[in-house]
């Protein structure tokens, strides 16, 4: 003898599944979107750093004259931006880099500065062993050294 749900129960049950995964879709999506994580892209061209809002800076590659790292204990005051949730980003001042654009998260403990002609800028990704292994793999491809705090 088969146990079997009757045929309402069975639906109901499986709406109810439905529900939960759409639930949990949904509340997966929202929590994505709450995250205020930095992101990164490299492409031939230019180095994008983007932050929440819209925040964050491009590189032209051809630009970049040394890439160096840093400490977020060093990145100064604020001159235009922001700090919201787990994102300080903006325009920033200090006596290492003068005025320079900023996007990172400053729970994490080192930055990568990246230096062009006309400018610095500072970001982090993801945590300090990222960070870090960014950094290198940054220095390496820009044949600058490991040169750096």
């Amino acid at each position: 003898m088969t146990c079997e749900l009757p045929e309402k129960k069975r639906t109901m049950t499986k709406r109810l599944n439905i529900l939960a995964l759409i639930a949990i879709v949904i509340i997966g999506g929202f929590m994505m979107l709450q995250n205020n994580d930095i992101l990164f892209q490299l492409s031939d061209n230019e180095v994008i750093v983007s932050g929440p809002g819209g925040s964050g800076f491009s590189i032209a590659v051809k630009d970049i004259v040394f890439i160096s790292k840093g400490a977020v204990a060093d990145i100064g005051t604020l001159t235009d931006g922001k700090i919201e949730k787990d994102i300080a980003y903006g325009l920033w001042r200090n006596d290492l880099w003068g005025e320079y654009k900023l996007c990172i998260n400053p729970k994490l403990t080192s930055v990568i500065i990246i230096e062009t002609a006309e400018s610095a800028y500072a970001f982090n990704y993801t945590n300090d062993e990222v960070t870090e292994a960014l950094y290198q793999e940054l220095a390496s491809k820009f044949n600058t050294g490991s040169q750096g705090g």
